[in-house]
């Protein structure tokens, strides 16, 4: 990736996966995917969230 996009994961013991996509699209607009599931449970819906943020100008 480039260095204004930031790519998590986490897989904990009870077997939930979560991901996080997050990229700076302008200075001070940031754009964050984010989703999460049951890795046992894959019939089930998942949970996925997207968030808007405007840093304040200096």
């Amino acid at each position: 990736m480039d260095p204004l996009t930031t790519v998590k994961a986490r897989l904990n013991n009870s077997e939930k996966l979560s991901a996080l996509l997050q990229h700076e699209v302008k200075p001070n607009l940031i754009v964050t995917l984010s989703g999460k599931f049951e890795t046992k449970a894959l019939d089930r819906t998942a949970k996925f969230g997207l968030f808007l943020a405007l840093k304040p100008f200096d």
